[in-house]
């Protein structure tokens, strides 16, 4: 069988290609060492306000146990003050696995 064919029989290679950011970062196991050990600072870059991006900020801060700082660039939403003011709303809502975690835009 060639790997070609393993990979159209495997389920997994079926949901990477069929990506949709919404299902996979809700279907990842949060159980990444990194997450509970050791991510700490994450800088976050380009547009923001896609849902994939937005998806993978939640996924972060529900899982990164020790998360100290997320830096996000703002640049492509300043420029929109209600894009940014429901934007900081939504990052608001997100539960956060560390209580020390925090959030800064710029």
């Amino acid at each position: 069988m060639s790997t070609l064919e393993e990979m159209r029989m495997n389920p997994s290679w079926k949901l990477a290609f069929d990506y949709d950011g919404f299902i996979y970062w809700s279907s990842v196991d949060s159980a990444y060492p990194c997450l509970k050990h050791q991510l700490k600072h994450v800088k976050i870059y380009g547009y923001v306000l896609d849902p994939d991006v937005i998806e993978l900020i939640e996924f972060l801060l529900k899982n990164a146990q020790v998360l100290e700082k997320m830096k996000i660039s703002t640049k492509k939403i300043l420029q929109r003050l209600d894009a940014l003011l429901e934007f900081s709303e939504k990052l608001l809502s997100f539960p956060r696995a560390s209580t020390r975690a925090v959030i800064h835009l710029g």
